[in-house]
């Protein structure tokens, strides 16, 4: 039996992405980030920092607490659980 994985923390970027019908580059406009590294993050092979988690949480209204605790959460994961 399989477990069901937790999402990654840019799997819950690119759901708030569409929610709001933005685009990849609407967020890097919004968050001063490169397209490049919002879609590392969304791809999810660049972790997410404190600089980034603060401007994703500018531009989401959000606190950038909430970006890194998904961050932290998906590596305290073991990589059979992911």
């Amino acid at each position: 039996m399989t477990t069901p994985r937790d999402p990654s923390v840019g799997e819950y970027i690119a759901d708030e992405l569409a929610a709001r019908e933005w685009s990849r580059a609407d967020l890097a406009a919004r968050t001063g980030m490169s397209h490049e590294e919002i879609a590392a993050i969304i791809d999810g092979t660049k972790r997410i920092l404190v600089k980034d988690a603060e401007a994703i949480g500018r531009a989401f209204g959000t606190s950038a607490v909430v970006w890194l605790r998904l961050q932290k959460a998906r590596e305290r994961k073991p990589d059979d659980e992911r």
